[in-house]
């Protein structure tokens, strides 16, 4: 631990009463902020190249997704997990607003800087740093600072050695300085207002990130109440938030002792819960958590083919990427284009996610297939992408293509969990005016 920690935290970290420590009090939170102005004040200069403190490169194959994109096109594997990833990560958080945990494996260097598949935090940061000082919206630009400092913190915190037994805990709520209409321009949905709950740690051997959605309104169109069950959350770990704005708690995390969170994020998910009478923050019937933990890995292992069909389709487009926000608008586009297809036939897929007027294209396309006039169903999905209006991560740039060049579609996909004659699980199925076809093998005529 550094010898810049106080002696009271020494003795907060090995006291048997166990509760939880706000970062931005311990004393090493000067050093870390300063190494982060410092970062920070570089990509704001234009620095394109990514430095360590002592300005040496960071030694990092792939700098962004373009990098990893161009990178898989040649044949490199691990380029191509670097792009499955981001693509998992997309898919998901552009579908699933609230009620899901999702978890990913870092990778630690020798010099302790933290990596995800070849790429590093600090350049992730920098890539988010970039589009996010680049919107015209200072509450979004003073979030990526934030989100950049709070990188700098886990990594401080790892070397420290403290991450083994103690998660770093971050609450990110929707910002609540701006109207609805910024947030839904920044790219948050308004309709669940949700907040999520991330959490690193040391687990199973590995640094490990677990992020929790939970909504912060109990039913659409009702009060938003997320910052004030944050801090009904925090108090009972022993840390006091009360009357920071949500910009400010973002910027407020948490040392938390495992001992007091032993499974993870699902536990801050019960904690929120068990004060606001709801599940996953939302006025819904309880269930058993640990068994709702399995069922999210589950969600996400069916999008799987999905998952790979967009990474194939973003590294068959490796030749035409230019930059790093082609790339990431090409992300972004493909996404939203397979995930309207996934929701049609997916009704655990909220159509609202890609906009008020894709939404009622989905939901039309829902019933046309129901009744078998498959022609009409594909024409409403054309029309549902077209005015697609979903969004993965807030702030970040947007689609590649305008409305008016999307392509009239003959078939679309979506996974099936199960199919009706074979059995087989998790089966990309292609639809046309005609047939619906499997990869197991299996069709029918409409």
């Amino acid at each position: 631990m550094s010898v810049a920690t106080t002696e009271r935290q020494h003795e907060q970290l090995r006291s048997p009463d166990l509760f939880g420590i706000a970062v931005p009090e311990t004393q090493d939170d000067f050093e870390i902020r300063a190494r982060a102005a410092q970062f920070i004040g570089r990509i704001v200069s234009g620095h394109t190249v990514e430095c360590d403190l002592e300005g040496d490169e960071l030694k990092t194959e792939y700098g962004s997704l373009f990098d990893a994109i161009r990178a898989a096109g040649e044949g490199n594997v691990e380029a191509r997990d670097m792009v499955r990833t981001n693509v998992r990560t997309d898919v998901t958080e552009r579908t699933i607003k609230s009620g899901h945990v999702s978890k990913v494996t870092l990778q630690v260097d020798k010099e302790g800087r933290v990596y995800q598949y070849g790429q590093s935090m600090r350049s992730i940061q920098a890539n988010s740093l970039r589009f996010g000082l680049a919107v015209n919206n200072w509450q979004m630009r003073e979030r990526s600072k934030i989100e950049a400092i709070n990188s700098f913190r886990i990594e401080h915190f790892n070397k420290q050695g403290l991450l083994h037994n103690h998660s770093f805990v971050v609450f990110s709520c929707v910002p609540d300085n701006m109207s609805q209409e910024e947030q839904k321009e920044s790219g948050f949905f308004t309709d669940t207002m949700s907040c999520a709950i991330q959490v690193t740690t040391i687990k199973d051997g590995n640094l490990t990130t677990e992020t929790g959605f939970v909504a912060g309104v109990k039913q659409s169109g009702g009060e938003r109440y997320d910052a004030e069950a944050v801090v009904r959350v925090a108090k009972k770990l022993g840390v006091d938030l009360s009357g920071k704005t949500t910009t400010e708690i973002l910027n407020t995390p948490l040392l938390v002792p495992n001992a007091l969170i032993k499974n993870g994020t699902i536990d801050l998910v019960k904690l929120w819960d068990e004060e606001e009478g709801t599940f996953f923050g939302r006025s819904e019937q309880p269930q058993d958590y640990l068994r709702y933990l399995q069922k999210c890995q589950e969600r996400e292992d069916m999008l799987q083919p999905k998952v790979d069909l967009i990474t194939q389709e973003l590294i068959d487009q490796a030749p035409y990427i230019r930059n790093e926000v082609e790339a990431s608008q090409l992300l972004d586009t493909l996404s939203g284009k397979h995930m309207i297809e996934q929701a049609v036939f997916d009704e655990s897929i909220d159509p609202h996610v890609f906009g008020d007027i894709s939404a009622i294209a989905i939901y039309q396309a829902r019933r046309a297939f129901e009744i078998g006039d498959n022609t009409t169903a594909l024409a409403y999905i054309d029309h549902a992408k077209a005015h697609d209006d979903s969004k993965s991560c807030p702030g970040g740039p947007g689609k590649s293509k305008d409305s008016s060049t999307i392509e009239s579609s003959e078939s679309c996909t979506f996974v099936s969990k199960k199919c009706p004659k074979c059995g087989a699980k998790n089966v990309l199925t292609t639809v046309t005016a005609t047939k619906i076809r499997g990869v197991c093998g299996c069709s029918a005529r409409k």
